[in-house]
């Protein structure tokens, strides 16, 4: 889900990354003005740009190591 992600404009995933930071604060009970880095490794969570990228990364590697389904990996070909 998050690799349909790839492309979307930086407005978009800027606002992605402020929910995910919400979530972060609420279930941490931490406060608005805490960092949020520290707070994220914590929960061993990616900033959203580097969640797409890395499972956009997985995804090519299954279909290149053909643990994929075969509709993905003729796409990558």
């Amino acid at each position: 889900m998050v690799a349909l992600c790839y492309g979307l404009p930086q407005q978009l995933i800027d606002r992605l990354q402020s929910v995910q930071n919400a979530a972060a604060r609420l279930v941490l009970a931490a406060c608005h003005s805490d960092h949020i880095s520290p707070l994220l490794q914590g929960l061993r969570s990616l900033q959203v740009a580097e969640q797409i990228t890395f499972r956009l990364a997985v995804l090519t590697n299954r279909c290149l190591h053909v643990s994929a389904s075969d509709y993905l990996s003729r796409q990558l070909q």
